[in-house]
């Protein structure tokens, strides 16, 4: 266990990650704000944690789980930000219950995650990893792929990162794209250029030769092998 002096200033603890890690100081202004920031244990573990949670009245989270056990340790914390797009990880009804305001960061890594979708496309279709398995290796195999413009594309989830990921193929490479979101009124889902609604996820799965998810699952899986 790590001791530390108690500050007379608020604590805002911070595990995420990738926090400051920008051009930004985010720190910086935090404690210009006459705020204590206090880095600790990205991964969560109460043992870790059990110094500083207790003095916490904000607490920034990246991607590791909050659970009620966490919420118990700091009695008050009044927000909890999570530095990501979700709230997957995050007790909700545990918060709610000590009035623990929970914010997230929407859009955040919005176009690098389409960025990267697009890439993993690309790789699979034109057999990138294979390629450079197999030049690494002394060997030069004629690996054939497809063109990213050919095979249709269906896009499991409509939110800012799948409207993201349809604008760049359909725009970009000439896909077509056919999107399905349960959430979303389909006439929504048209006014995005060159996209087109499918009813459900399986007449999704029938006209698309690549499936991209981008949706939380639920009580079960959104995409089994059933499906494709």
């Amino acid at each position: 266990m790590v001791y530390r002096e108690v500050s007379s200033r608020p604590t805002v603890v911070v595990t995420a990650r990738s926090f400051g890690s920008g051009d930004a100081d985010p720190a910086s202004l935090l404690e210009e704000a006459v705020l204590e920031v206090v880095r600790a244990d990205p991964v969560h573990d109460l043992g870790a944690l059990v110094d500083p949670l207790p003095e916490a009245v904000a607490w920034i989270a990246g991607a590791s789980p909050v659970a009620d056990t966490h919420l118990s340790a700091t009695p008050g914390l009044r927000v909890l930000a999570r530095y990501g797009i979700g709230y997957d990880s995050v007790d909700l009804a545990a918060a709610a219950r000590r009035s623990v305001i929970v914010t997230n960061t929407p859009g955040a890594n919005v176009e690098v995650v389409a960025d990267h979708t697009v890439g993993l496309v690309l790789a699979i279709l034109r057999h990138f990893v294979e390629g450079n398995r197999a030049a690494r290796n002394g060997s030069h195999p004629t690996l054939r792929g497809y063109e990213l413009g050919a095979p249709t594309v269906g896009v499991v989830g409509f939110g800012r990162i799948g409207r993201a990921v349809a604008l760049r193929l359909s725009g970009g490479f000439g896909s077509r794209v056919v999107a399905y979101d349960p959430f979303i009124p389909p006439e929504l889902i048209r006014e995005t250029p060159g996209v087109e609604v499918a009813a459900d996820l399986r007449e999704l799965a029938s006209l698309a030769d690549v499936l991209s998810l981008h949706m939380p699952g639920g009580a079960g899986p959104v995409v089994d092998a059933d499906l494709v």
